[in-house]
């Protein structure tokens, strides 16, 4: 089972419009992020799949930028619902496809391909509900923290309660850990619907 997180609750597009404004750090180069590491392993897990990627919750677009450099032709679109990152995202990267939407009523998952939540699913109240509107036979690439944070409203401890606590979402699902630093680090979930 997940932890409980500091949120009392999902946070709406105005608490990541201020902290997107306040935080540096997610203008700057994928490469320099904590997180690049298991964008890394997010890049390797769709280029070894070659499948087209929507991005829910793509934020300032880091992730995205990660996945075009190692595959340039990769049908990518990133879907999210902070004005302010999709604009830092169209600023940084006008070559990638970004489009301003709450990914709960976007149509997300007419498109075909691996759908990617990075950081995501620890910070929505539906989390699970979300999942099993992904069409079956599908690709989920997705993060969850081991860490607190004050936008989270779960975090896990090990793979065994993250798989547990989504094995009804998917027909297969495995989770592996990836450290940022020191213990911290996010669980990397790869699952098919």
């Amino acid at each position: 089972m997940p932890r409980r997180g500091a949120a009392d609750s999902e946070q709406d597009a105005a608490f990541y419009d201020r902290f997107y404004r306040k935080t540096p750090g997610y203008k700057m180069p994928w490469e320099s992020m904590p997180t690049a590491a298991i964008w890394r392993e997010i890049a390797a897990t769709i280029d070894a799949n070659k499948l087209p990627v929507t991005e829910l919750g793509c934020g300032t677009g880091q992730l995205a930028s990660c996945l075009k450099e190692r595959m340039p032709d990769l049908d990518y679109l990133g879907i999210d619902f902070s004005p302010v990152a999709i604009w830092i995202a169209e600023g940084l990267y006008p070559y990638i496809r970004f489009k301003l939407a709450d990914f709960n009523q976007s149509g997300a998952f007419k498109r075909d391909g691996a759908v990617v939540l990075s950081d995501v699913l620890s910070r929505i109240e539906n989390d699970r509900i979300l999942l099993h509107r992904v069409p079956p036979g599908r690709l989920v690439v997705f993060t969850l923290p081991n860490f607190d944070d004050p936008g989270y409203l779960r975090y896990f401890d090990t793979a065994g309660d993250l798989t547990t606590w989504y094995e009804s979402c998917f027909s297969s699902l495995d989770a592996r850990f990836v450290a940022t630093r020191d213990r911290l680090g996010f669980w990397l979930a790869i699952g098919r619907t």
